[in-house]
C-alpha cells in the first residue's frame, strides 16, 4: 500500500480522473478546478522564469486540477478535504 502512496498521476491521468468525477458530481467544481491547475502552473512557470527552481509547472498543473478530487463523493462541503485524500488508497 506504501508504493501506491508514491506514484503521482500524470496530467492525462488527473485530467480523466477529474472528467470521470465530474460525471459521478456535476457541478461548478470541475471548472474551478481547471481554472485552479491553469494558474497554478502558470505561477510555476513565472517562479522558474524568474531563477526559482522548487516549483515543477507540470506538478503544479496536476494538484491544481486534483485539489477538490473530494468532491465527486457529492456536496460534503469541508469533508470533500477528507474524502479527497481516502481517494489516494483507491488509486
Amino acid at each position: 500500500m506504501a508504493a501506491l502512496l508514491q506514484i503521482e498521476p500524470s496530467r492525462v491521468m488527473a485530467e480523466q480522473l477529474l472528467e470521470e468525477s465530474a460525471k459521478l458530481n456535476p457541478g461548478p467544481w470541475q471548472a474551478h478546478s481547471m481554472a485552479v491547475a491553469r494558474a497554478a502552473e502558470k505561477i510555476a512557470m513565472a517562479v522558474v522564469a524568474a531563477g526559482g527552481t522548487s516549483l515543477e509547472p507540470e506538478k503544479a498543473y496536476i494538484y491544481g486540477l486534483l485539489h477538490d478530487i473530494g468532491r465527486r463523493c457529492g456536496y460534503t462541503y469541508m469533508a470533500h478535504v477528507i474524502d479527497g485524500y481516502f481517494l489516494n488508497a483507491d488509486y
